[in-house]
């Protein structure tokens, strides 16, 4: 990847690499992917180089619907520590994604002590924005209807059972803990929710 070969300007899309993070700071419309030391594109739109600052960034080319607090949102864990979360969800049809912050402190009323005990990277969730502090999304997934919807087993990437308020890998029999929503398993495809027609759940 040489991005001195990129052409400043060029259509890309959603998750394609633009460059690594010790050429170019990622700048808005893009992440970092810390596993492979990337700066990604987070939605469709035209590539933007600073050479002067030293940062890439991208420019939507449709407007961002722009999340509201209080919405419901389905996304993708892409990376994570012991005390936070990033999920990447969409703004809206072909528009784009946005990627909110899960601090562990917005998983459950109890005490948890690692996030690897709420979710893993690849995990579909079902969380609530909380906050639009300092440009970041701040989610919540605290509540039964909040949390893991869909999940793969972490050895050997089939999806996980629930079972006894347990998920279960029936290939590997292995037994794996998230923060488990109501209605896990039924994950269809949707990203984007509104809260109003989650009322009565």
């Amino acid at each position: 990847m040489n991005v001195r070969k990129e052409k400043d300007g060029r259509l890309v899309i959603p998750g394609e690499p633009l460059s690594v993070i010790e050429e170019f700071m990622p700048g808005p419309g893009t992440y970092v992917d810390e596993k492979r030391g990337q700066v990604k594109a987070e939605y469709v739109g035209r590539l933007h180089i600073d050479l002067k600052e030293r940062r890439i960034a991208v420019k939507p080319v449709a407007p961002l619907r722009i999340p509201q607090v209080g919405r419901i949102v389905v996304g993708q864990v892409v990376s994570m520590d012991d005390k936070y979360a990033m999920i990447r969800f969409p703004s809206g049809k072909f528009t784009g994604f946005f990627t909110g912050v899960l601090n562990i402190s917005m998983v459950s009323r109890r005490f948890v002590k690692s996030m690897f005990d709420v979710c893993r990277v690849g995990d579909i969730v079902r969380a609530q924005i909380v906050s639009l502090a300092n440009g970041f999304c701040h989610l919540s997934i605290i509540g039964r209807h909040l949390g893991v919807i869909y999940a793969n087993c972490t050895q050997c990437g089939k999806p996980l059972e629930l079972k006894g308020g347990s998920l279960y890998c029936p290939r590997c029999m292995r037994v794996e803990r998230r923060k488990v929503a109501l209605g896990y398993g039924k994950f269809r495809g949707e990203f984007i929710e509104d809260s109003h027609t989650r009322k009565g759940r």
